[in-house]
């Protein structure tokens, strides 16, 4: 889940369904998108202008948030995102893998900037504190960088 509190949208990923827009207001779905083999994962730019989403086999792609019209995608990483941030500025995203690496993309191109082996175990949160980056993984370990 993912919620866009400036134009009142929820955005849901299901494995089967893909990602669904749905306009808070009005209680429908403005959007549906079907996203490589299953969407897993997704994160909302603070602005409400572009969703990312991930997928079971490691895809990445960001989405016009306002139509669903994929932007930009990448193929296959290292690992499989577990988790997806976005960066206050939208400059950057921050994925969690399922190696326990984090990784922080460019948000516009996808491409890869920056990956750092955080933890032994799986990531299952990553979010941005006041004092850096919020890690949580599936051993229930709490990390701050």
């Amino acid at each position: 889940l993912a919620i866009d509190g400036i134009r009142r949208r929820l955005f849901v990923t299901s494995r089967r369904d893909g990602c669904v827009a749905v306009d808070l207001d009005a209680g429908r779905s403005t959007w549906t998108l079907r996203f490589g083999s299953q969407t897993t994962g997704i994160a909302i730019s603070r602005d409400g202008s572009a969703a990312f989403l991930s997928d079971r086999d490691g895809q990445l792609a960001r989405v016009d948030a306002h139509d669903g019209t994929v932007a930009a995608s990448i193929r296959r990483q290292r690992t499989r995102a577990a988790c997806l941030a976005v960066t206050d500025d939208g400059s950057r995203l921050l994925v969690g893998g399922a190696d326990g690496a984090l990784r922080i993309l460019d948000a516009r191109t996808l491409e890869e900037q920056l990956s750092i082996r955080v933890s032994p175990a799986a990531l299952r949160s990553v979010r941005l504190v006041d004092r850096g980056i919020e890690l949580i993984d599936k051993l229930g370990v709490r990390r701050i960088r």
